[in-house]
């Protein structure tokens, strides 16, 4: 990997009339003008990023992890001290190392590290990891959850010590290498990370580039992902009830041309959530986003749902349907284009023609047209509900694009 950070640029003053400003890069670890400073060293960046945790663009990489609450630093495990451990809303946590890479050797080590983390991070119960936080901070109590409680009231705890307990169990993490400078081939490293495929995580390379404005004492820093791992398949071995014993494959060869249905944890945590209501779930709706394909309708899924949408040549953005964990779907979002194209009428004929075929569904006729959605019973329609007249559900999806295809002039 030879990609560099281009050098930003402050523009000052009208449009005819400005100045341009060239950022001067700033090496970390040595500081202005290459100078050795401690200020810029890899405590500096741990403590930076704990307190700045949006600086990392985790929403990008996998977004069951986002928001990030920032833990602790320096976690002690059976593995060394982990730099910096995060956690979301949903129990999702992140393990983050950070590097200054002025030595090439230290690169494939420092993977290592993070990986050697997450495996012992999965031999550990939800106490285990609370008492190590305990250790760590000097505080009493269940401080992973008071952290994200204390911006979320309504959070209920026992969900959220089951998800941060099964994600434990399953190895299921982000492991976010952070630092400047990251010049490691990816092939390198894919062939390196198939060899800890026990593990469900999600690995990425964020690299910040850091600059310093001219004249005067401000900086500016420009993060990026250099790389990320997508989830080709699982190997998790459970054993003895909820303990899990993580094996070391055999040694593959990974290159980039690879197939088979790519998932992300978002992906699967989606499932997790919806299955415990609707256990086929997974194994009806699956096929059937893979036949919307051939319309170019798409899976976008967030931190608790799934929205199936359909981009237009010049990317406008039509939802279909946004389907949430407790498997009721919003189809709301339907109106949202046809609204934008001043057709709202075609948003308004997909939920009428969905109500004809779903047994007791009703168009819910609101005071803002854009607002208008399907219900059943009061509540919104499920998934399920959708999935029992599918072949009709994907037609009325092909005619209300052609619907907006005219609109357009397309």
């Amino acid at each position: 990997m030879t990609k560099q950070h281009t050098c930003p640029l402050i523009i000052e003053g009208k449009p005819q009339e400005y100045n341009v400003k060239k950022l001067e890069k700033v090496t970390l670890g040595l500081g202005d003008n290459n100078k050795k400073d401690k200020l810029y060293d890899e405590d500096w960046i741990q403590n930076l990023i704990h307190n700045n945790p949006s600086i990392l663009p985790v929403e990008e990489l996998e977004s069951a992890f986002f928001p990030l609450y920032p833990v602790c630093r320096e976690l002690k495990t059976p593995a060394g001290f982990l730099d910096n451990l995060f956690v979301s809303e949903n129990g999702s946590l992140t393990l983050v190392e950070c590097k200054l890479w002025r030595n090439p050797e230290a690169r494939r080590e420092v993977v290592g590290q993070a990986l050697d983390y997450a495996k012992e991070f999965a031999n550990w119960s939800y106490e285990d990891l609370s008492t190590a936080i305990r250790e760590t901070i000097k505080e009493k109590g269940n401080f992973l959850y008071d952290v994200v409680a204390k911006e979320n009231p309504d959070l209920d705890e026992a969900e959220f010590v089951d998800s941060v307990s099964r994600n434990l169990s399953r190895g299921r993490f982000l492991i976010l290498i952070v630092g400047d400078g990251i010049r490691e081939g990816v092939e390198n490293i894919s062939n390196f990370l198939q060899k800890h495929a026990g593990l469900d995580f999600t690995f990425g390379l964020v690299e910040l580039g850091f600059f310093k404005v001219p004249e005067v004492e401000q900086y500016i820093i420009q993060p990026r992902i250099l790389a990320r791992t997508f989830t080709i398949e699982r190997s998790v071995i459970r054993t003895d009830g909820l303990n899990i014993k993580v094996e070391t494959p055999e040694d593959k060869f990974v290159t980039h041309k690879i197939s088979g249905h790519k998932t992300s944890i978002s992906e699967e945590q989606f499932f997790d959530l919806m299955s415990s209501n609707y256990p086929s779930v997974k194994h009806e709706l699956l096929p059937f986003i893979e036949s919307l394909a051939e319309y170019g309708i798409v899976a976008i899924y967030g931190k608790s749902s799934l929205s199936l949408r359909w981009f237009t040549e010049n990317n406008l953005k039509m939802s279909f349907g946004t389907i949430n964990d407790t498997g009721l779907v919003d189809t709301g979002y339907a109106n949202y284009l046809p609204a934008k194209l001043g057709k709202v009428e075609i948003g308004h004929n997909y939920l009428r023609n969905l109500a004809r075929i779903i047994p007791r569904a009703v168009v819910n006729e609101n005071k803002t047209e854009k607002e208008w959605n399907l219900k059943k019973e009061g509540r919104f329609i499920s998934i399920m509900d959708l999935l029992a007249v599918k072949n009709e559900w994907k037609e009325i999806m092909r005619h209300t694009q052609s619907e907006i295809l005219e609109a357009l002039n397309l």
